[in-house]
């Protein structure tokens, strides 16, 4: 009787060769996921200084960072910058530019809207100034683009609207 040739040599050979390219192709996807993301230019504009939502910048920005999102635009309004007239406040808005920055996202603020002691801006124009000016010198150094005014063809209030003489 002939005896046959072991099947088993090339097969474990073969097993071993497979497990050397399984850990190969694994590793690779691992450096692959380990890498930085190319910068991206998507961004949305999310709402993380609204009222109190800036309580949920930490959060936020987390997930906005693990969908890929690089960019927010959001409203650093006068209102929340100079919560009552003379008293300027700016840890709110401190908290939601740390926190971007902490998770590498830039950031495009809108200058915008008036406030009770200075409706219409348009007549104020002192007044708004002064609330850009501040808010432009206290973030120069992190904010690189600036947007001012948010849709200013809408009439949210009564007088806010401004005529087109002016």
């Amino acid at each position: 009787m002939r005896r046959r040739k072991s099947t088993r040599e090339p097969q474990k050979k073969r097993t071993e060769k497979m497990k050397k390219l399984t850990a190969l192709f694994a590793g690779l996807t691992l450096f692959c996921l380990a890498a930085d993301s190319p910068d991206s230019s998507y961004g949305v504009c999310a709402h993380v200084c609204k009222g109190e939502d800036w309580k949920l910048a930490e959060p936020k920005f987390r997930v906005l960072k693990d969908g890929g999102i690089r960019w927010v635009r959001n409203g650093f309004t006068w209102g929340q910058a100079e919560p009552e007239q003379g008293v300027w406040d700016y840890s709110k808005l401190d908290i939601v530019a740390e926190t971007a920055k902490k998770h590498g996202i830039d950031f495009l603020p809108i200058l915008a809207y008036d406030v009770p002691w200075a409706h219409p801006a348009y007549r104020h124009l002192e007044q708004w100034r002064e609330y850009v000016r501040r808010t432009v010198s206290r973030y120069a150094k992190q904010f690189r683009y600036w947007e001012i005014w948010n849709e200013p063809n809408i009439n949210e209030k009564p007088g806010s609207l401004v005529p087109p003489e002016n």
